[in-house]
């Protein structure tokens, strides 16, 4: 898979394999991207998961994350990359339901 974008203005190419793909309820996948300022291989691929469940209130999206390697990834994608992509997807799920 290939992810092309723009976070706040910065570029960005995430290479990446789906893991697991079972719609609705769950997608994995395992990516490198060009904007963690580490070296492309695969001790470096950071692994995002995202499952549905269903709960009392509705619907529960649990999010998970691995292999993040140093403080700075950990800050980078706790800070502006998760608030880009749960409000990319906030968006979508308010447009289509």
């Amino acid at each position: 898979m290939l992810y092309r974008g723009e976070v706040n203005g910065v570029p960005f190419t995430d290479f990446g394999v789906i893991e697991a793909l079972s719609p609705p309820s769950e997608y994995r996948y395992r990516y490198w991207s060009d904007n963690h300022g580490t070296e492309r291989c695969p001790e470096n691929h950071l692994t995002i998961g995202y499952r549905l469940r269903a709960s009392a209130e509705g619907t529960l999206l649990v999010v998970e994350q691995s292999n993040i390697r140093s403080t700075e990834l950990y800050e980078l994608m706790n800070g502006q990359v998760w608030e880009f992509l749960l409000g990319a997807l906030k968006e979508y799920v308010e447009a289509n339901a």
